[in-house]
């Protein structure tokens, strides 16, 4: 078993088609800002910033919501944080960002750059890259990969970022029962009824319920980031509502390029397949996410409704050859950031050739 404090810590040349070549081209040394994950800081990125500030490029480490703020802030707040960062930064050099930026982003980073694309009318993002997010949200499943991420969760992650008195991880953690659905069953329970939670909790933002139907209408109207980055929500003859949804996958569209990675040795993800934007498979009722726990496979992200449905641009810019998925073996979380020793397996890995071969040549 993981010492807590060690958990803590961490939730703290391949291909590059003609495609990608191409686009490094146009995008030759555009600024780089970017975006950390769940309790993490600016700092992190501290390994990329030194290798792009040393050929002269302009790196911008996001320091809107850090550490606590990050996991005790709702993702549809830390997104407008960061619009009012970016752009107050963008107008002060105008020059510098004229041509066009990118996002580099890491795990829930990942959620909170897709969400400033979305909702940032006129951004000038080139590339949005990112690196091991939970690109369509979390749900801890039968899979065996999500035993070890189940334990930051519970012993971790969830203590530190949700109150007790809110949902108390710690019972879960110490009830190893519970964790072939009890646990996800109650999980699954508050993220979809208790509004105040998910008003400030991005932890609760991101869990993705595996429900369907009228179990799934709830959730879509009190959780304020995912069901509208992903276009989920049935407008009806609301006008508003469908014209945010249009504006969200316009601004999403207009992406030159959106490069999705994960690593099936992914120790913090679960399912490590949402960082390539699958997720588990559904269930009628919230009763089943208990009693059918076994039965949950995972659905490709071209399975998805957010993909065959076009929800929020994901086909549109698949068709247009601007989106690119990578699933890069033997990366754990954190080592596309700096070297890492993964949690699930302890065997070392070393950041620089994963920097080297998947994330720089799309850069440059």
């Amino acid at each position: 078993m993981f010492s807590v404090r060690t958990l803590l810590v961490v939730a703290a040349a391949a291909f590059v088609g003609s495609a990608a070549a191409n686009e490094a081209a146009e995008s030759a040394k555009l600024p780089v800002f970017f975006f950390h994950g769940a309790t993490g800081n600016k700092t992190n990125g501290a390994v990329i910033e030194a290798n792009l500030t040393a050929e002269g490029r302009t790196y911008v480490a996001l320091d809107f919501c850090q550490n606590a703020c990050s996991v005790r802030t709702a993702l549809s707040d830390q997104v407008q944080l960061a619009i009012k960062q970016i752009q107050g930064i963008v107008d002060k050099d105008t020059a510098t960002y004229a041509n066009g930026y990118h996002f580099l982003a890491h795990s829930q980073g990942g959620s909170v750059a897709r969400g400033v694309i979305e909702e940032m009318d006129g951004h000038n993002v080139h590339s949005f890259i990112s690196m091991a997010g939970d690109g369509n949200g979390n749900f801890f499943g039968p899979q065996a990969s999500d035993a070890v991420p189940l334990q930051v969760l519970l012993q971790a992650l969830g203590p530190f970022a949700v109150d007790k008195a809110d949902f108390d991880f710690a019972k879960y953690a110490a009830d190893s029962t519970s964790w072939k659905g009890k646990f996800q069953g109650d999980l699954i329970q508050t993220v979809t009824t208790n509004k105040a939670l998910q008003a400030k909790s991005s932890i609760a933002n991101i869990i993705m319920p595996p429900l369907a139907g009228a179990a799934l209408d709830n959730w879509l109207s009190i959780d304020p980031f995912l069901p509208k980055v992903n276009n989920l929500q049935n407008c009806g003859a609301d006008a508003k509502c469908k014209a945010d949804q249009a504006r969200r996958k316009a601004n999403f569209s207009k992406l030159k390029a959106a490069h999705f990675f994960a690593s099936p040795q992914d120790d913090i993800q679960s399912p490590w397949q949402s960082c390539v934007l699958g997720k588990y498979s559904t269930v009628a009722s919230l009763d089943e996410v208990e009693t059918k726990f076994a039965d949950f496979t995972i659905v490709d992200m071209k399975d998805t409704v957010e993909y065959t449905n076009d929800l929020y641009g994901l086909k549109t810019l698949d068709t247009a050859g601007g989106l690119h998925i990578h699933e890069v073996p033997d990366v754990p979380h954190n080592c596309w950031l700096f070297d890492y020793t993964s949690l699930a397996t302890e065997v070392p890995c070393k950041h620089a050739p994963v920097y080297d071969a998947q994330i720089y040549p799309l850069l440059v």
